[in-house]
């Protein structure tokens, strides 16, 4: 991503059909905010709910300003393999700089443990899944243990924003350049926010991604094994940022077998 106008960081600008989509395709739309706008997001519900079942927030990638990757596939995976998913919107960076879409996930994972009841949710069973901007989103707000999610999928992620100091796109989604707002900066980055009761986290990454670099994976794997937290990585070899997105099929197996265990 160094040295790009970084146009296309983090947008996965390919129709979503282009993904093979798994599982029930059937979702109840809700609305999980509605100030200062109106959030929706898509709820994916298993068939067998005979028993609570356990519950991921899916978060889409876009730069932080559209929903280009919307994980449709994920949270129909998720779905059959028995999961409910909660595949959510968030407020544009153009409108509504950070940490607005932060709150927005925060938002989304109160309203999922307020609303298990409705659904045979089990709200102590809840993780999140999230790629590219979806997953710098879901590791900014999820690894505060106070939020209460109990394990953490991230694939493509820019984990440390001082990696791209003159990132135009970053700068839109903090709303000031690096060198007036570093602490900001900081703020927004994944891995200044791991402590020991973080919950546990699986990372993917393309090894070809060359708008958010490998690097990155390493960085936050560090910080996680720093404080003992839990991870687990995948590199997937030849695969670039959205190529990741679209065909990472064994590795989304992998990583929703990494849920089963840890939800």
């Amino acid at each position: 991503m160094a040295g790009r106008p970084l146009v296309a960081l983090l947008l996965i600008a390919i129709l979503p059909g282009c993904v093979m989509l798994q599982g029930p395709a059937k979702h109840d739309t809700v609305v999980f905010a509605d100030s200062p706008e109106t959030l929706q997001a898509d709820l994916y519900l298993p068939d067998d709910r005979s028993q609570a079942v356990p519950a991921v927030v899916v978060v889409h990638g876009g730069s932080w300003v559209r929903r280009s990757g919307d994980m449709q596939s994920i949270s129909r995976q998720l779905a059959a393999a028995g999961f409910a998913a909660l595949n959510i919107s968030y407020r544009s960076a153009e409108d509504y700089p950070y940490p607005a879409a932060v709150d927005d996930v925060r938002l989304a994972i109160t309203w999922l443990r307020d609303n298990a009841r409705r659904y045979n949710i089990d709200p102590h069973r809840i993780g999140g899944w999230g790629y590219s901007a979806g997953g710098q989103l879901i590791l900014r707000a999820g690894l505060d243990p106070r939020v209460g999610l109990s394990a953490i999928v991230s694939g493509g992620t820019p984990a440390q924003f001082s990696y791209w100091p003159q990132s135009p796109i970053i700068t839109q989604f903090i709303g000031q350049p690096y060198d007036q707002a570093k602490s900001l900066w900081e703020d927004a980055s994944p891995v200044n926010h791991v402590t020991p009761e973080s919950p546990a986290v699986f990372l993917y990454h393309g090894a070809e991604d060359d708008l958010v670099e490998p690097i990155q994976m390493e960085i936050m794997a560090d910080a996680l094994r720093q404080q003992q937290v839990p991870v687990q990585t995948r590199l997937i070899e030849d695969n670039g940022h959205i190529a990741t997105y679209l065909f990472a099929g064994d590795t989304e197996r992998e990583a929703i077998e990494f849920l089963r265990r840890k939800l």
